[in-house]
């Protein structure tokens, strides 16, 4: 159970966020340690109902994770994966694509197991799938470039292709544009550099080359309203950028290398260092929780040995592999939004969290006696007249 405090003294209005301490770790719905090797990849469908996973053990799996059971096991029986390092859910939740790194792309039908199409194997590693919203193209990114295929039969490219090693490419949400972690190997260029890109996805053409990270470009993400690109680095920043002008917003410092996520309604994003599954580079598996207006750091998660993100499209849930095999399902972390006071009327406005909620206030922080404030609630709006000072915090609730 988790828990922000907020401090309310006289006219003056202070904000203590303490809903994450040393050693806690989110809010768990749901984990599972059904795997065979390390973790690597994670997608929600876009209605949030499914998850695919694929690991170091060649198994890809989709799990209905609201009700726990597993709905398909393509095992490596089936194909000739080393690791499976990219997954992606069709928008209408009948098939599962899987890239690996083996060099080759596969797709199969959810429902039957039945494997729709696939390439033959080759030496690349395949980094990054993403559907287009009509499930009609499929986006790829891999050692040596990026592409997209014709999701139906996976033939292409239907692009020209951009050889330069890709670890992260997606769609917008509206299908019209493209977005590339173009990451550049030392070897072959200098000075050590990285970018990204947005293309336009009707002609294929480059949009905005987005420069200013130091080193490797490791994640892109669009935010849900199209407006904002999330990029992450190995130079320890994030930076958001205007997709219509391709200017750098905002450079978040810090922030995990490896994997970057919007949440569902944009207002923060979350960051993770990895947990070394991609390229081999030691990571601590830190998680940490932005808010995007201003770039404040709202939450830190140490110690987890987290790696791939994933977060619900349909908001209030995330998910991320550990490097110990287990996948975890939590609540998006709790934060308040805003405190406001009017004559004596304190008014608070709080987001994410289990959905189920106890407001409560004390006199003294000192004495730990906390008292509830009207019946556990599913608003996120709580206003309470008080005429003198007052110790307010709000708890997220476990909700079955």
């Amino acid at each position: 159970m988790k828990t922000l405090r907020l401090i309310f003294s006289g006219a003056l209005l202070l904000i203590a966020i303490r809903f994450v301490q040393a050693g806690q770790v989110p809010q768990v719905v749901w984990q599972t340690n059904y795997f065979g090797g390390d973790f690597l990849s994670v997608s929600f469908s876009r209605d949030g109902t499914l998850l695919s996973t694929g690991d170091g053990g060649a198994n890809l799996k989709v799990w209905n994770w609201r009700d726990r059971f597993l709905v398909r096991d393509i095992d490596r029986f089936l194909n000739n994966f080393d690791s499976i390092t990219s997954v992606a859910i069709s928008p209408d939740n009948t098939q599962v694509a899987g890239g690996g790194d083996g060099g080759t792309i596969r797709l199969w039908d959810i429902a039957s197991g039945r494997r729709l199409w696939g390439g033959r194997e080759g030496n690349s590693l395949y980094y990054a799938l993403d559907f287009s919203p009509d499930g009609l193209r499929m986006t790829v990114g891999n050692t040596y470039g990026s592409a997209v295929l014709d999701a139906r039969i996976g033939e292409g490219p239907i692009q020209p292709v951009e050889h330069a090693k890709t670890v992260s490419t997606v769609f917008s949400p509206d299908g019209t544009k493209l977005a590339r972690a173009v990451h550049i190997n030392p070897e072959e260029y200098e000075p050590l550099m990285g970018y990204a890109r947005i293309v336009d996805a009707s002609n294929y053409t480059v949009l905005h080359s987005l420069t200013g990270h130091s080193n490797h470009v490791y994640s892109v993400d669009f935010s849900p309203d199209g407006r904002l690109l999330l990029t992450t680095s190995l130079d320890g920043t994030a930076r958001l950028w205007n997709v219509d002008s391709g200017e750098c917003v905002r450079v978040v410092d810090g922030s995990g290398r490896f994997f970057g996520k919007f949440s569902a309604d944009g207002k923060t994003f979350f960051t993770c260092d990895g947990n070394g599954t991609i390229d081999f580079i030691p990571g601590s598996g830190v998680l940490k929780f932005w808010r995007v207006s201003d770039g404040a750091l709202l939450a830190s998660f140490d110690n987890l040995g987290a790696g791939p993100i994933a977060v619900s499209p349909t908001g209030g849930y995330f998910a991320y592999g550990k490097a110990d095999g287990f996948l975890v399902v939590a609540y998006m972390p709790l934060w308040i939004e805003s405190i406001t006071r009017a004559n004596h009327e304190v008014t608070l406005r709080w987001q994410d969290g289990s959905g189920q909620y106890q407001v409560q206030a004390t006199t003294n922080l000192t004495s730990a006696t906390w008292a509830n404030l009207g019946p556990v609630t599913t608003n996120t709006t709580f206003t309470h007249t008080c005429a003198s000072p007052l110790f307010y915090r709000v708890q997220s609730l476990p909700n079955p």
